[in-house]
């Protein structure tokens, strides 16, 4: 397991005026991680903030996490994001190079 100590204690989390998100930006394992949380339109019933992830390089923080993630105060949203964060950094971020694990998919052989 890696440690996600790299996330800082307390993360400090800065207002991007021209977005209007609040960004949480760090490195992590050598990779770039922007975590932002914004507003969503008055009208919208599932909650009034939101928040995603994106990195770069080949880590996947949000494969299968479908984002962005819905909340109905600011407050929650900014625990939750750092909660899932501290949770999720921890976990295994690489994924195997997709045209490798198909060359050694029963043995047949790919060129790209």
């Amino acid at each position: 397991m890696k440690d996600s100590s790299n996330l800082p204690t307390p993360p400090v989390w800065r207002y991007d005026e021209r977005h209007s998100t609040l960004d949480l930006r760090f490195r992590y394992d050598g990779h770039e991680i922007w975590v932002w949380i914004s507003p969503r339109p008055l009208y919208c019933d599932r909650g009034h903030w939101q928040f995603g992830v994106m990195q770069a390089g080949r880590m996947h923080l949000d494969g299968q996490d479908s984002f962005p993630r819905y909340f109905m105060s600011l407050g929650a949203a900014i625990e939750e994001a750092e909660r899932w964060l501290r949770w999720r950094l921890a976990q295994q971020t690489e994924t195997p190079y997709f045209p490798a694990l198909l060359a050694t998919a029963h043995g047949r052989t790919f060129v790209p």
